[in-house]
Parts: structure tokens; C-alpha cells; sequence
């Protein structure tokens, strides 16, 4: 450290100071700030002090603007006294604090009560923490140390709890961190945690629970700790975040830039007006903030058959609350390709600024190697808008700001806000709406509600032939269920590690491959026509996820289909027929759309009908398929001019699902492996939809989904469409996190009864097939009981199933429910029409109501008696 920066605690708004520390120069300058222009900042010097002794450490008081302590390269503790109104620049060394072994002093702070501090390199035989009241003693005067802590082990770094003024927090020994009490006579720290990361502590004012400490130089890692869990760490304690160190929340590795060997961290200095927040700098001029926050999720109770690895691989990933809300690189390592500087013109230190707002980004002052000074910001928050549930938009933002469409929608007109805002409630609602119409479980309704989406009908088409073979236990073998798996699955033979999917104890690629083999038999599948393969039943699986058919009667028919659905399809029945392999069902199509004038003749009959192209067609066909917009068409021609079918697969335009099954049908084992695996991970990295062809709703459609939501929004359709498998066959603490957001969702739009479908539902769903459920109905919030004997009324159980247990009455009143059928005893009268409980009401019944059958003997049926109550209100 060759400078340091400070802004002064002490600070108002029409006095703005802060603390220029000029390491290599022995110089301490007070300034105080005239003007902000934006990045540029303008100030005075308002007090120096020059002639130093040489000093390795500092800090500010907390309590005294004038009072600045420093710590010698000896050891020795110096208090400095530094004032605008004094005008000697030498003077100011109020008194020293001498050491008996001289060595390097690495850190010093203040606390509130004005203790003070330091901490030492190591020495044998003595102590390497001294802690001094600085309110006691005359200046001076030599004083003795108020404790002594620490011997013979060295001290990093020190800080002072704030809101504790006696609990300090130390970097002991290079190895640990330990918390302790001024006030406890014993040498033992309250709380010890051991880490390499005993450099730059720092605590978060605005929640003293948290603080962070950085690696040594070379190791520019970066770990938050929470302190309550370091001081009741045990040797046995882990931590919030699953890791071996108790009390590490978050760790960063590496916080900065860490391309160039020799990086390390200089400082870290926590925000003061947002709570979460620190700046980090490193030796390369980088500074980056980090914006941490927590949230709050139901505890996840493991589900009945839930596979014990995978719960603990999933756990160590989610089972923390503290995440990264966002980052900031507000300024880049000088090397920086694109942003870099000069070596001489990078950030040497710097520090957030607490007055000021947030308008425009927190601001935070950089010093530079020649000492200038200037304005440095953090991105202000962007406005949070949402849709309240009485259909408002509610915008919240730290600043001004406009509405204005974007300029690929701008037409005469948009620039009116109220269109604007109209547009956004629109795109805001969608969700909502698509809750509002039964957005759900059933594949082909959804269809109907996604019909303005085309990936999202793909996806429920793809969802929905995931329905169609697994119904009826249609992926079910004698050994293993393949319900929902996808191509990429069913081709690598791996059926996942949840254990619901295993019948037999068998479970082996012996076992998996006997079991394709077993649903293809029972699925009546013909032949497999194609490429040589030693896999065939595999492939006509997995043809089927794709939804081609295999019989020349099955494919007309859905060719005729497709051409019924409009001319942008025309192309696509003809080119899925060439695909299967019947060229005569292509040439039939063909010929009866140029016949009805619905297609041009454009010579494509001529070349699919040709066993070989020449080389004039394959060079017309290379010419057309440039110029057509069509993906089918353009991956014939692609196929008629490379001659095989690679080119089609490779025509990324053309729909997922066909590019696997041509896959599927043509490509040799190997390369059906290797294009299987790359279009996989590209898929789950893009989050594309159509991607459920080749991971199903398995274990990797949790990634896919991921990734879906972070590019689209979209939280609805990855929670409902992964709702299929969870639990059932995935257990993944994402999609819990998920769904309670979800929920979250339509408790904000009043969607209770939607919300309570999707519960009862997926509760049906998450059925083992052995009957057992994965998700326990919650209990009933109101019991009918007999107030005779406290028997419950219910004739069915919480499951739907008819009661346990044999009744001690089964007559016909006890069916009626007019008795208990435990005790037989009559259920109360009602107080106003004096009817048994449970009888139905005469008068609620029209044949009865028109004629009744009673004979009333001065308004009373007969048979009944008179109410005496009603006789006295009468003769009243």
C-alpha cells in the first residue's frame, strides 16, 4: 500500500471531507470538497501533516474528525492530531505508544469508546495485540497497554465492532480469525474459524453479522462470513454454505481479475448506505462491487425415494440463502483490452462516499498514483416494475426516469406514455392471463393458450408426445422406467440416478438396453430402416420422440395434414416424407399441389425423383437454397448438393426435433453419439425449449430451464412443464425454489383457485407406481365431529379413499348422515326450522315445494309439535 484514501465519518452535506494517507511520503492532507461535476470532483486542502514517521498502518477516529492514529514499521502506536485550524504542518503527534521488541505493526484500528488497537508481527516471548485507552493518561506520557493479547502469534488485521464497541474481530497467527471481548480476562478468543483468508477485514456497518476478509498476495480470493456462526463454531460446525469453514456464506474465487500472474487484493471497503454491498480493489487498478442478498425458502424435506447423492450434491449447491444479487466493474485493470489505462493512471485506492443519495450511482472516490482525485460511480439500481393485483403498474426507482418505446417498435403514435404503459401491462399480464385461461397440466389446451408463441407450442407438442408413450406405463419395462426421458437419455442408456425409476434391483446398460429393447416390442414398432446399426430399437424409441411415424399410411395422413394448415407448410410435408424415406409420398404431394395450383413448379419434383444429381442441378440447387426462406426446403437442396445427410443436420434454421430424427435415422453410432452430445449442452446453455426432445423432463431439463428463465422470464412454463417429473423422478431444490416463487405470483394476482388446481394435481401426479405419494396432502383445516362421542363424521379420508375402519351402524339413517354411525346418536336440530341435521330441506325441493304431502293442523304439520317459542312470540 503506497496511499490510501478515507472518507471522513464525520461528513455533512455542506461539509463534505475526506483523507488523503500518503504511505510513501509520510503525509497525512485533509481536504474538503468545493464542487462534483459529475466525475469530476474539486477540492481544497484544509489541514497537513508532514514528517511522519515512517508508518505501515492507520485508521480514523470514529468519534474525533481531528484524531488519526498510525502505526510505525517499529511497532510503535502514534496518535496524530490533525486540524483545519491549526497551521503548523509539523506539529500534531499528540503521544506514542512504544514497544519493548520493535517490529512491523500490520494493522490499526479505533473503536467508539476510543480504544485502540494494533496489531503486530510476530515475536517470541510477547504479545502481538496491544489494546490502549486513549481517554486515559496524560499526552505525552508513556502508557502501558489496557490488554495484551495474542502472544507469539502474528496480527494481520483488526477491526472493531461498531455496535459491540468491545468485541474485536483479529486475523491471528496467518491461519485464523478469532473474535474477542476486551472485557473477558481470559487470553481466549469467544470464536475461532481457520482460514488462509486473514487480510483487509472488514465489516458491513449496516450489519455487523457480516464481515470479509481476502487472501494473502498472489491470492486474490475473497470470503463473507457470518459472525454468529463463527462464535459458536465448533470442531464439528459447518457452515450455512455446506463447506468445511463454519461461518463462510459466500467465497469468491478469484474477486478480481486474475490473468496476469501476481494479482492480489489491496482493500475492501463496504458501501455504509447499502446494506450487502463492498467494493473490492486489487493491485491492477480493478475495482468491483458486489451486491449480495438473501432470500427466504420453505425448508426442502427430502421425498420418499429420493436418491441420497444426489439430495447431497443438490444441497451443497442451494442450501445457502445468500447469493449475488448483481456485480460491478467500475473500473477494469489497466491492462484491460478494451477499457484499460495507462500503468500510471490506475486506481491506487479508494472509498464509497456516504452523502450524496444514490441518484445517478453511489459515488466513491479514487485516488491515483500522482494523487489526483476523482469521482468513480456504481450503476444505479434499474427501476423495479410489476404488475400489482389490481392490474397497476407500480414502478420503483431510486431516480427520475422516461418512458419511450424501444426504436424498433417506434411508429407515428408510440411516443405516447399511455400506449407505452399500455404495451407493458399487456407483456406484464401475459402470465397472468395465461394462468386466468387454465394454463396447466393439460398439453393440448396449453397449446391453444400459447398459440401466438411457436416455440411454446413446439415445447407442449413435444410434452405431449412424452404423454402418449408413457401413458398406460407404455416406457415401463420389466426392470426400469423410462417415462420421460429424452433421446439423449435413451441413446446413452442413462436413466438418471432417482431410484422411482428402478423396478428390479438390476440397473446396469445390460439391463437399460434389455428394457428398450422390451418397449419397443410392445409398442409393435417395425423394422428399423436406415443407417447400419447395432442399436435399432433405440432408434425407433427415440424416432418416436420425435414424432415420426413409421407406416406410408401414418405419414400421408399427417403430410395431408400439414398441408391443410396453410401454404407455409407445404414445403415441410413434402420434405418430412423425403426425410422418411418415401419418396413416392413426396412426389404424390408435390404433383397434387402444382395440379391445384397451391406451389410452383419449380423443379424440385424432378430432382427428388432423380437417384443422382448432376452436377448443373446440384449447382441450381445451391443456388436455390440461398435463396429460399424456407428451412425444409433449404435442407433438401442442402442434401441434394453436399450428397449426404450431414448438410441437413446442420441447417440450424431447421426445428430441433427433425434434425434428430434425421440424426436418428442416417448418422452411423458414432457420429449419432458425438451430435447427440453437442446438441445437448448447446441446447441446455441456450435454453431453448425444443431442446425437451433431447433431455426429456429429466435431470438436464433442470439446466435447460435454468437457462430458459434467465433469457425469457418465462417462470410459469418451466414450472408447470417440469412439474411432470418433480418429484417423481427429478429432485432438484431449483424447481422447489421456483415453484414457491410461482406461487408467490398468483398469490400476488388472486389466483387462488388456479393455485390450488396446480396443488391438487401435481399432488395426483407425484404418485409412485407402487401407490405411495411423494407429496403428503396437507391436513383439513375443519373436522366434523359427533358431540357425543367425538367420533369424526367424514365418510372419506384425507387421500379421497373411502374411511378406515368398521362403523358400529350401517343402517340407512346412519348413510343419510341424520346419526353418528359410531354411537347412533341423532345429529342436533336446527334452531329456526327444527330439521335433523343432514335431512335434505323440503322446501329446496320443487316437487315437494308445489305439492306438499303434509297436512298442516293450524300451520303445523302434522305430526310435529308446536314450537312453545314460536307460540309466545305469536300471542305476543
Amino acid at each position: 500500500m503506497e496511499a490510501a484514501i478515507r472518507w471522513s465519518p464525520h461528513s455533512k452535506e455542506d461539509q463534505q471531507r475526506f483523507l488523503i494517507v500518503d504511505v510513501d511520503g509520510n503525509r497525512l492532507r485533509l481536504c474538503q470538497i468545493s464542487s462534483i461535476d459529475e466525475n469530476k470532483i474539486t477540492f481544497e486542502q484544509i489541514a497537513q501533516r508532514e514528517k511522519l514517521p515512517n508508518f505501515t498502518a492507520f485508521d480514523w477516529s470514529k468519534t474525533t474528525e481531528s484524531l488519526v492514529a498510525i502505526g510505525s514499521t517499529s511497532g510503535e502506536a502514534a496518535l496524530v492530531r490533525i486540524d483545519a485550524n491549526e497551521e503548523s504542518p509539523s506539529l500534531g503527534l499528540l503521544r506514542s505508544f512504544p514497544m519493548k521488541h520493535q517490529r512491523k505493526c500490520n494493522s490499526i484500528t479505533f473503536s467508539i469508546d476510543n480504544l485502540l488497537a494494533t496489531g503486530l508481527d510476530r515475536v517470541r516471548n510477547d504479545f502481538c495485540m496491544n489494546i490502549y485507552n486513549v481517554e486515559q493518561g496524560n499526552f505525552g506520557a508513556t502508557q502501558e497497554p489496557l490488554r495484551q493479547l495474542c502472544s507469539s502469534e502474528a496480527i494481520t488485521s483488526l477491526k472493531f465492532f461498531t455496535g459491540q464497541p468491545n468485541e474485536l474481530l483479529a486475523a491471528v497467527g496467518r491461519s485464523c480469525i478469532r473474535v474477542y471481548d476486551v472485557r473477558d480476562s481470559t487470553v481466549v478468543g469467544g470464536g475461532q474459524l481457520s482460514t488462509k483468508c486473514v487480510h483487509n477485514l472488514a465489516i458491513d456497518p449496516l450489519d455487523e453479522n457480516y464481515f470479509v476478509s481476502t487472501g494473502q498476495s498472489g491470492n486474490p480470493s475473497l470470503t463473507l462470513w457470518d459472525k454468529r456462526f463463527l462464535t459458536r463454531s465448533t470442531s464439528s460446525s459447518t457452515s450455512p454454505a455446506n463447506d468445511t469453514q463454519p461461518g463462510a456464506v459466500l467465497e469468491f474465487k478469484p474477486a478480481v481479475d486474475n490473468s496476469t500472474s501476481g494479482s492480489a487484493i489491496w482493500s475492501v471497503r463496504f458501501s455504509g448506505i447499502i446494506r450487502g454491498r463492498f467494493g473490492v480493489l486489487s493491485n491492477k487498478g480493478e475495482v468491483k462491487v458486489y451486491d449480495t442478498s438473501q432470500y427466504q425458502m420453505e425448508h426442502d424435506r427430502p421425498h420418499p425415494g429420493q436418491n441420497s447423492q444426489n439430495q447431497a450434491d443438490e444441497t451443497s449447491k442451494w442450501s445457502s440463502r445468500h447469493y449475488v444479487k448483481r456485480s460491478h466493474n467500475i473500473q477494469y485493470p489497466y491492462f484491460h483490452e478494451k477499457y484499460g489505462q495507462e500503468e500510471n493512471e490506475r486506481v491506487i485506492a479508494f472509498d464509497f462516499m456516504t452523502i450524496g443519495g444514490l441518484r445517478g450511482g453511489q459515488a466513491a472516490l479514487a485516488l491515483h498514483p500522482d494523487r489526483g482525485v476523482d469521482i468513480i460511480r456504481v450503476p444505479a439500481t434499474p427501476p423495479l416494475v410489476n404488475i400489482t393485483a389490481l392490474n397497476e403498474l407500480a414502478i420503483f426507482a431510486d431516480q427520475p426516469f422516461s418512458i419511450k418505446p424501444k426504436k424498433e417498435e417506434a411508429r407515428p403514435g408510440s411516443s405516447d406514455p399511455n400506449l407505452v404503459i399500455a404495451n407493458i401491462l399487456y407483456q406484464g399480464n401475459l402470465p397472468r392471463r395465461r394462468c386466468e385461461a387454465g394454463y396447466l397440466f393439460n398439453a393440448q389446451k396449453n397449446k391453444v393458450i400459447v398459440a401466438d408463441d411457436p416455440s411454446l407450442v413446439e415445447l407442449w407438442d413435444l410434452i405431449q408426445r412424452l404423454q402418449d408413450l408413457a401413458k398406460e406405463d407404455g416406457m415401463v419395462s420389466r426392470t426400469l422406467d423410462l417415462s420421460y426421458l429424452g433421446v439423449f437419455s435413451i441413446w446413452n442408456n442413462t436413466p438418471g440416478p432417482n431410484v422411482n425409476r428402478i423396478i428390479d434391483d438390476e440397473n446396469n446398460q445390460e439391463s437399460f438396453e434389455n428394457a428398450v429393447a422390451q418397449i419397443a416390442d410392445a409398442k409393435d414398432y417395425p423394422t428399423f430402416s436406415g443407417v447400419e446399426t447395432a442399436y435399432p430399437a433405440h432408434r425407433q424409441l427415440c424416432l418416436s420422440m420425435c414424432r415420426w411415424t413409421f407406416a406410408k399410411d401414418s405419414l400421408a395422413g399427417r403430410c395431408e395434414e400439414l398441408i391443410a394448415l396453410g401454404p407455409q407448410n407445404h414445403y415441410k410435408a413434402i420434405v418430412l416424407a423425403v426425410f422418411h424415406g418415401h419418396k413416392d409420398v413426396a412426389l404424390n404431394l408435390f404433383r397434387s399441389l402444382v395440379q391445384r395450383k397451391q406451389m410452383q413448379d419449380i423443379g424440385i419434383g424432378a430432382v427428388i425423383a432423380c437417384e443422382s444429381v448432376s452436377a448443373e442441378q446440384r449447382d441450381m440447387c445451391k443456388w436455390m437454397a440461398e435463396e429460399s426462406t424456407d428451412p425444409y426446403l433449404q435442407a433438401l437442396l442442402s442434401y441434394f448438393v453436399e450428397g449426404n445427410w450431414t448438410a441437413v443436420i446442420e441447417t440450424s434454421n431447421l426445428p430441433l426435433p427433425d434434425r434428430v430424427a434425421v440424426a436418428c435415422k442416417y448418422l452411423s453410432d458414432e457420429a449419432l453419439t458425438a451430435f447427440l452430445s453437442v446438441a445437448t449442452t448447446q441446447a441446455i446453455q441456450e435454453g431453448n425449449v425444443a431442446g425437451i426432445v433431447l433431455t426429456g423432463l429429466a435431470e438436464q431439463a433442470i439446466d435447460l430451464f435454468q437457462a430458459y428463465i434467465a433469457r425469457t422470464d418465462d417462470l410459469q412454463t418451466a414450472v408447470i412443464a417440469s412439474a411432470f417429473t418433480n418429484p417423481k423422478y427429478v429432485t432438484n431444490m431449483r424447481w422447489e425454489f421456483w415453484k414457491e416463487n410461482y406461487f408467490d405470483q398468483m398469490q400476488r394476482w388472486q389466483a387462488f383457485m388456479h393455485r390450488t388446481r396446480f396443488t391438487v394435481q401435481h399432488n395426483r401426479m407425484a404418485v409412485t407406481r407402487d401407490g405411495r405419494r411423494l407429496i403428503q396432502s396437507p391436513p383439513g383445516q375443519a373436522t366434523l365431529r359427533c358431540k357425543h362421542c367425538q367420533a369424526s363424521l367424514a365418510r372419506r379420508d384425507e387421500d379421497g379413499r373411502p374411511a378406515a375402519g368398521e362403523k358400529a351402524f350401517t343402517t340407512p339413517a346412519a348413510n343419510a348422515g341424520t346419526i353418528c354411525p359410531e354411537c347412533g346418536r341423532h345429529m342436533p336440530r336446527c334452531g329456526i326450522c327444527m330439521h335433523w341435521l343432514g335431512t335434505p330441506d323440503p322446501a329446496a325441493m320443487p316437487s315437494q315445494a308445489s305439492a306438499p304431502s303434509t297436512k298442516e293442523k293450524g300451520g303445523v304439520p302434522e305430526g310435529r309439535k308446536e314450537d312453545p317459542m314460536k307460540i309466545s312470540l305469536r300471542s305476543a
